[in-house]
């Protein structure tokens, strides 16, 4: 059964106002200038207040700005051999509701909890044709991906942040502590490679194994586009 529950959400922005003396942003990299860690730790207080509301098996999205922390909140439920999904986007009804950059689509992002082939929970994020994507902890201009843990994007003047929950999931009070027992982010990605079978050929992805260190680690899989989630 699909749950979401808003948490928090920014206040309607005058379009007039927002942005007001900038042009359209096609290049998101320079948009907000704090890393992701520096995000996590000044604003922790608040994102760990978020994240202790909610212990059921889900996953929980958080949009912040770089001055006023955390201005969004949403968790979304998971359950086994189920879907659920939550849109992203500037839009009054959109369910992580993101109305301060004109940057951002009405419907921007889709994001959806389902069951990865370890029977644990995966967390997909699908451009919803924006033109503009999001960026990815790589720096890498994106339009979708697959994560199996937590998983930090950026798109406009926001910064996305996606955090599984669950009974057995549990997030120190100190901000330093919390950011370095993160799992560590693998970062792969799925190639394309055609097949010619039936009119015009199928396309068939595989997903090279990642090097580095043998211990279990957030795999994050970048995908080409919404027609391969």
């Amino acid at each position: 059964m699909q749950q979401k529950i808003v948490l928090k959400r920014q206040p309607q922005v005058n379009q007039r106002d927002a942005n007001k003396g900038t042009h359209f942003v096609w290049d998101i990299k320079f948009t907000i200038k704090a890393s992701f860690q520096d995000l996590f730790i000044r604003h922790y207080e608040s994102i760990y207040a978020s994240l202790n509301q909610i212990g059921k098996p889900g996953f929980l999205a958080l949009a912040l700005q770089e001055a006023e922390g955390v201005v969004s909140a949403l968790w979304l439920s998971h359950a086994p051999d189920s879907i659920n999904t939550a849109i992203i986007g500037r839009h009054e009804q959109a369910d992580l509701f993101l109305p301060a950059d004109v940057n951002i689509s009405l419907r921007h992002i889709l994001m959806m909890a389902s069951t990865g082939r370890e029977q644990t929970p995966l967390l997909s994020l699908m451009d919803l044709r924006s033109g503009m994507g999001f960026i990815d902890e790589q720096d890498e201009l994106i339009y979708a991906l697959n994560s199996d843990g937590p998983v930090f994007i950026r798109a406009g003047t926001y910064v996305l942040f996606f955090f599984p929950t669950g009974p057995m999931l549990a997030y120190g009070s100190d901000a330093k502590s919390a950011w370095a027992a993160l799992p560590e982010r693998i970062f792969v990605e799925k190639r394309l490679r055609l097949k010619t079978n039936g009119p015009g050929g199928q396309h068939e992805f595989r997903l090279p194994t990642p090097k580095g260190k043998k211990n279990r680690g957030t795999l994050v899989r970048r995908l080409s586009g919404p027609s391969i989630i």
